[in-house]
């Protein structure tokens, strides 16, 4: 087995156990710990395959050569983001931010959205890109309409969920700033209406004590 491969499913095996152990025995360190080493894994061999344009986790060096190239450095990126959400979840839970964070994307779902279509886009595109190793996943059925929507299917509901995401958040971003600004054109004339008055009552005492 290849070195890069063999740290890839230790450090996913040992988070998994560690998961376990963690919730077995009531260890919240352990099972942050067990999450933080699966997403490390799963993200190592993201990053391996981008840079090598190969399939990660495969056992020997000719191994899964249908994926080689572009469908190998899509399955990478899912990879990464995947295992990037895993140290992230980790995180959050170690700091006990994880309920305010799933509390705020239950009410703003963009960032959700986000990842969720970039995955379904890279698998329908995975898909489209090598249709046979693609066979695995349909069943053999590639070569039928019923295959080909499958994965135009995946491409069309990640665009949606993309651009569902942008332009909600778009429109949000645009309100936040109108209603800053209109909060800072109201506090910039209420700023001017204190300094007229203030101009006032000082030219008045200047009147009123004129005459002394």
């Amino acid at each position: 087995m290849r070195l890069t491969a063999f740290i890839e499913y230790v450090a996913v095996i040992i988070g998994v156990l560690a998961m376990i152990a963690g919730q077995f025995f009531a260890l919240p360190k352990g099972f942050h710990l067990g999450i933080f080493m699966t997403g490390a894994g799963i993200a190592l061999g993201g990053i391996e395959a981008i840079v090598t344009r190969r399939m990660c986790f495969r056992p020997s060096e000719d191994a899964y050569e249908a994926y080689a190239g572009a469908p190998a450095t899509i399955v990478g990126m899912m990879a990464l983001l995947i295992g990037m959400g895993g140290i992230a979840t980790a995180y959050l839970l170690a700091e006990g931010l994880w309920h305010t964070t799933v509390n705020y994307l239950t009410r703003r779902p963009a960032p959700a959205l986000v990842a969720a279509g970039l995955l379904l886009i890279g698998i329908g595109a995975m898909m489209m890109l090598n249709p046979r190793g693609a066979r695995a996943w349909l069943g053999g059925s590639w070569s039928t309409s019923h295959g080909r929507w499958r994965a135009l299917s995946c491409s069309w509901a990640g665009s949606w969920a993309l651009g569902w995401a942008c332009g909600n958040g778009s429109s949000r971003w645009h309100s936040i700033a109108s209603s800053d600004g209109c909060r800072r054109s109201s506090i910039g004339r209420s700023a001017r209406r204190n300094s007229l008055t203030q101009q006032y009552q000082g030219a008045a005492r200047s009147e009123l004590l004129a005459p002394f």
